[in-house]
């Protein structure tokens, strides 16, 4: 069993933060002056075998709950589709750009942009203006 502050810890882990700063807050009045002592500490703190296990069941708490696969998404686009056709839903753009963005951040859909000039070299294209008039 856990303490109330190891369980914030834990849960402040897993929200993204650093061990530096997850060990600061689930301490509150901590004196921060030392740095290194609250990095030696949140890491000591983090490789505790019952805290790293908590981590390890939180992180999987959360993946279960964001996993996206491409067959749920090829899924959303069928019933979009029949929705349209029935013309039970006229929005089918916005519902389109909703799965597209779906799978960007789950990283199944990457947009791709070619950066390269014309001729491939990555240098801009200079164009000089040979239609000048000559000063009188």
């Amino acid at each position: 069993m856990l303490t109330a502050k190891q369980e914030k810890f834990c849960q402040n882990i897993v929200s993204g933060m650093s061990q530096y700063d997850a060990y600061v807050d689930a301490h509150p009045g901590i004196n921060t002056s030392n740095r290194e002592w609250i990095d030696v500490e949140g890491n000591k703190e983090a490789n505790i075998p019952k805290i790293s296990l908590r981590i390890k069941e939180l992180r999987d708490k959360v993946a279960d709950k964001v996993i996206i696969t491409v067959d749920k998404l090829i899924k959303e686009l069928e019933i979009v589709k029949a929705m349209t056709l029935t013309q039970e839903s006229p929005d089918f753009a916005n519902h389109i750009k909703s799965i597209q963005e779906q799978g960007k951040l789950c990283g199944l859909y990457i947009d791709k942009k070619d950066l390269t000039s014309s001729d491939g070299s990555l240098q801009p294209n200079i164009v000089i203006n040979t239609n000048l008039k000559k000063q009188e």
